[in-house]
């Protein structure tokens, strides 16, 4: 596991590793549901390398070990929308609920940020 992260809107904690990303009820600690990194990033053999969720709870972003940023809903796993890739594994994720924005690091050095408003 190499995120760990509280989701107040839906009372739940989300957990992400290379191979999935799991969402777990925040009164009991039962697993609630659990995402793959293909399903998530659409792309076979990904694998999840950074993740955060936005100010309302409602969506997650993950980063990959391609340099991929895809926004999901948060609930179903479904893929949203892909922002601007980096041409390295993405390293941070950190979403700016005053500016409704991604910021996005990568292993190359490369840092991007997106306009991620509803």
């Amino acid at each position: 596991v190499h995120h760990v992260g509280y989701n107040g809107y839906f009372n739940t904690f989300v957990t992400a590793s290379a191979g999935r990303v799991c969402i777990w009820d925040g009164r009991t600690g039962r697993l609630k549901s659990h995402h793959t990194a293909s399903r998530l990033c659409s792309r076979a053999n990904a694998e999840i390398t950074s993740c955060c969720v936005d100010d309302r709870g409602r969506k997650l972003v993950v980063g990959d070990d391609h340099g991929q940023v895809s926004v999901c809903n948060y609930l179903s796993g479904a893929p949203a929308k892909r922002l601007d890739p980096h041409p390295a594994q993405v390293t941070w994720l950190q979403y700016d609920g005053s500016l409704k924005c991604v910021t996005s690091g990568s292993l190359g050095g490369s840092i991007h940020v997106a306009d991620e408003a509803p």
